[in-house]
């Protein structure tokens, strides 16, 4: 077996349902690949009674895990078959040449390669806030660069499974949203993994549609309950700027310190919300995208988060 395809899913049936469709469909010979989802415990038997309907079925297994999502992501690595892990998320979509594509940009042992990771083009095109979330993906560098730690990303990468097992995997003391992925790619970093970006590696990330709020209560939680995980395990968190600008206790240099201060002023909930509604005003427009507000509203929701979280106060909901 070469590759096993990794999916961890959760109550999403109906996006997990076209992602195994693209998957069956593949141009890579079926008997060099298998496609293994992980299900949360609760949810297991339900998933297994839908997959069996499907006309495929018999081309998935199905294993079960807590709702953890490096805890699947694990369990799927550990019963693979294939000698190359490929991680997706149940929400992507995928061309026939995805498998095979993965594969030849393995050119020297012990990568990781992240594939191109976008929106719908609609939703970029018909969307400010698509846009900017776009932005925020793996997708903006020429093909074959090498990628930071701090730049991986889950939801489409493949790595060999011996390099994966060596890292001991995701870390599953990560409970809550986030933060998982990025302590992976740094420690990485830390093993001396090579890191890769591969253009042709393309999957189209079809979440649920949601908000801008929405998205800001993700990047709050993220912030207040991962981040200090991640910059207890990675002492490389102290030259990334996010941290640098959201987090007490680094040191700065004076411009830093400077935007440490104007963020930190403005990370409140008033401020937030003003924000959040002249952005969804102007969603529609693309003439006014304004990539800088959105990725000030992402510095000071983090920074509230960091705030929040030394008072012990969790409050992630804006009006």
């Amino acid at each position: 077996m070469i590759a096993s395809v990794i999916i961890p899913t959760h109550l999403r049936h109906d996006s997990l349902n076209l992602i195994l469709e693209d998957l069956y469909n593949q141009e890579y010979p079926k008997d060099l690949y298998e496609v293994i989802v992980v299900d949360s415990k609760e949810h297991v038997e339900n998933t297994q009674e839908f997959i069996h309907n499907i006309q495929f079925h018999n081309f998935v297994k199905i294993l079960e895990a807590d709702n953890n999502i490096a805890k699947k992501r694990n369990t799927g690595a550990e019963c693979a078959s294939g000698e190359y892990l490929i991680f997706l998320d149940d929400d992507m979509r995928v061309g026939g040449n995805f498998i095979e594509t993965h594969i030849a940009a393995h050119i020297e042992p012990g990568l990781i390669v992240s594939g191109r990771v976008q929106f719908p083009e609609k939703w970029i095109r018909e969307s400010n806030y698509y846009k900017y979330k776009n932005s925020r993906h793996v997708g903006r560098y020429n093909d074959g660069a090498k990628l930071s730690g701090h730049h991986f990303t889950s939801m489409n990468f493949s790595i060999l499974k011996h390099t994966f097992l060596l890292m001991n995997g995701f870390d599953e003391s990560f409970q809550f949203y986030g933060g998982e992925d990025i302590e992976f790619g740094l420690r990485a970093d830390r093993f001396g993994v090579k890191h890769r970006y591969c253009e042709k590696c393309v999957a189209i990330h079809c979440e649920t549609q949601g908000s801008l709020k929405s998205f800001m209560n993700k990047v709050y939680k993220a912030a207040f309950y991962s981040h200090p995980l991640v910059i207890a395990k990675s002492p490389a968190t102290q030259y990334i700027t996010t941290f640098i600008l959201t987090e007490d206790g680094f040191q700065r240099p004076l411009e830093k310190e400077m935007l440490f201060l104007i963020v930190d002023r403005l990370a409140n909930s008033k401020v937030i919300n003003i924000l959040l509604a002249l952005l969804g005003r102007l969603n529609r427009n693309s003439f006014l995208y304004s990539p800088r507000l959105y990725m000030l509203l992402t510095l000071i929701v983090t920074r509230k988060a960091a705030t929040d979280r030394y008072m012990e106060k969790y409050d992630p909901i804006f009006d």
